[in-house]
């Protein structure tokens, strides 16, 4: 599926989820959800039908992050990749107190992947998706969706608007 989560502060609310869309479909719903609730970034996810997405909405002048979760982490000393980081940083949100709503997708996509440490000087590394399958799970739309909003640091637009007045 195809999901859209808004994460503001300690509030994350899912907008919506769609299956079967092209990716003009759904960069056109994206692209209305930007216009109408002006966030302060918007992550994509770069891999299969996201990639579409993310050049669609690039080409429509929309101001997109592509989300590579195979990247290598911000902080590669302790985290495989950014997939995992991304999940990590989520987990900890909340614990600090973060809302989500009672979803059973969104639950099974959070409890569902396993993690362990590579070979790789002990980094901490999230299940595949194909292991994943192999148990019997479904792929962790849900999860992945909201993971992304913690992608990278994000600066209010304020802040950056008013930043960037400056320097002119």
């Amino acid at each position: 599926d195809s999901v859209i989560y808004l994460r503001r502060g300690m509030l994350a609310t899912i907008l919506g989820r769609w299956n079967g869309l092209s990716t003009t479909q759904l960069a056109d719903i994206v692209g209305r959800a930007i216009m109408e609730r002006r966030p302060d970034a918007v992550f994509i996810d770069g891999v299969g039908v996201g990639a579409g997405v993310v050049d669609n909405l690039t080409t429509a002048n929309f101001e997109v992050i592509e989300v590579i979760g195979g990247a290598k982490a911000l902080n590669d000393k302790v985290y495989f990749n950014r997939r995992i980081e991304m999940y990590d940083e989520m987990r900890k949100w909340l614990r600090k107190g973060g809302m989500i709503e009672d979803d059973r997708r969104l639950r099974d996509g959070l409890t569902g992947p396993e993690y362990g440490f590579s070979g790789r000087i002990g980094q901490m590394q999230l299940e595949s998706k194909d292991d994943m399958r192999s148990r019997g799970l479904d792929s962790p739309d849900e999860a992945d969706a909201l993971a992304m909003t913690f992608y990278q640091p994000v600066q209010r637009r304020e802040t950056r608007d008013e930043a960037h007045r400056r320097r002119i």
